[in-house]
């Protein structure tokens, strides 16, 4: 196992010569009746040659590595087949999205001339390339779920991050075209009639329920969660951490069978939560939501509140005051609102369109994106950068979290390579 399930697909492989296919699509191994191409080889090569514990071998062992890991993902993949480990089809074409967008942006390119690139470079057009990351994303998320499934949680001390960085600082991949952003969140809020309305639904639904009434029928009659509804409101099974904190709670504390009895707040609105089961560290939940959203005059309004504190503003040290003291992200207020580095191709697409043309210093008009208006403001810019330890802690840390975990996972894996044929083919690649 490697970083490789952390980091999104290889990004510029449709720039490798499409006349060469024949020789580049050879079959370099068979993993229980699933081939291992020679380009898929290549576009894993390629994404993990500058990554910790890759970087410094040469061509012939690095390509064994990869293969080898490769290997391992397809074993995983064949284990998640037995185990009915599966992926929502919404949530994976949601990161094929977020990757094409990504991808536009870092070539600098339109979604059109982007489509003529891979027709030209690959012989395939914009939909057959979106296909082939639906599989690429679909296999990662499988992967992550199945470490989630066997694995679980990892946590690890500061001293292990420290150790970790300084064994694998000269390897951490180098960052270009960077820029450090702190924000300012102004979330929106519906009126109070429109909450109050959305509570005392949900309270008449409680008196329903210990009335008798059953929890599957009403939710299908009252939820404004459509993806939910038709289910009765079954959420499926769940892991910690996947659901609202808020709402995670409530579900945990609730014996199978049960419900809440005090309608409970989140983003969404007010929800009536049900356990239908739990085993082992997961559970089942069940609710009925009453959204509530905020309309337009509730947009416009907290808009000009956004621009008022943007006007007070001056500096970083004000910024930062004000971050702490009025921002509803409560992630980044007591840093001042600091979101901390980011290439400029990474970002998201309404974060990148706020902060092109700022200097450093300067402050962005309120954006809104998804239920608030933002406020950034550039902190720096640096053409290359390595990450460190003050700067990068989460991601420093990310990268250490996933190689202890691809460490305990590969104990399961060597078992399950025991359990499927493996033939490699390349003899090269198979000394």
């Amino acid at each position: 196992m490697t970083f490789r399930g952390i980091l999104p697909p290889i990004v510029l492989s449709f720039l490798t010569a499409a006349g060469a296919a024949e020789l580049y699509d050879r079959v370099e191994a068979v993993v229980g009746g699933e081939p291992i191409l020679r380009s898929e080889l290549m576009d894993a090569v390629g994404q993990l040659r500058n990554q910790p514990g890759f970087g410094q071998l040469d061509d012939l062992a690095l390509r064994k590595k990869v293969l080898n890991r490769l290997i391992d993902e397809k074993t995983t993949l064949a284990r998640a087949e037995t185990d009915s480990v599966i992926v929502d089809p919404k949530d994976v074409d949601q990161r094929v999205e977020e990757h094409v967008q990504r991808v536009a942006r870092r070539q600098n390119m339109t979604l059109d001339q982007l489509a003529g690139a891979v027709r030209r470079q690959m012989g395939i057009d914009i939909a057959a390339w979106r296909e082939r990351l639906r599989k690429q994303f679909s296999e990662q998320m499988v992967m992550q779920k199945m470490q989630a499934k066997y694995i679980g949680e990892i946590k690890l001390t500061p001293k292990e991050v420290e150790r970790f960085y300084a064994e694998n600082r000269d390897e951490l991949p180098v960052q270009r075209q960077c820029v450090r952003l702190a924000h300012v969140r102004v979330k929106i809020l519906p009126k109070m009639s429109e909450l109050e309305r959305a509570r005392a639904a949900a309270v008449a639904a409680v008196a329903e329920l210990d009335k008798g009434a059953d929890f599957a029928t009403l939710a299908a009659r009252l939820s404004d969660d459509e993806a939910t509804a038709g289910s009765g409101g079954d959420m499926g099974f769940v892991r910690h951490g996947i659901l609202d904190p808020r709402l995670e709670r409530v579900a945990y504390g609730l014996e199978a069978g049960e419900f809440s009895r005090t309608p409970l707040y989140t983003a969404d609105g007010y929800h009536v939560v049900k356990l239908l089961d739990r085993r082992d560290t997961e559970i089942r939940p069940a609710h009925i939501l009453f959204r509530v959203v905020p309309g337009a005059a509730d947009t416009a309004a907290f808009a000009a509140t956004a621009d008022s504190l943007r006007a007070l503003a001056k500096d970083s040290a004000s910024f930062a005051a004000l971050a702490a003291e009025r921002s509803d992200d409560e992630a980044t207020k007591g840093r001042g609102g600091d979101l901390g580095w980011f290439q400029r191709a990474d970002l998201n697409s309404d974060y990148a369109a706020a902060i092109d043309g700022l200097e450093v210093g300067q402050t962005s008009a309120p954006v809104l994106i998804d239920d608030s208006w933002h406020v950034f403001r550039v902190q720096a810019r640096e053409a290359v950068r390595v990450p460190n330890l003050a700067d990068d802690w989460d991601e420093i840390e990310q990268y250490a979290r996933s190689q202890r975990m691809q460490a305990r996972m590969q104990s399961f894996v060597e078992k399950w390579r025991k359990e499927i044929h493996v033939d490699i083919r390349d003899p090269e690649l198979r000394r």
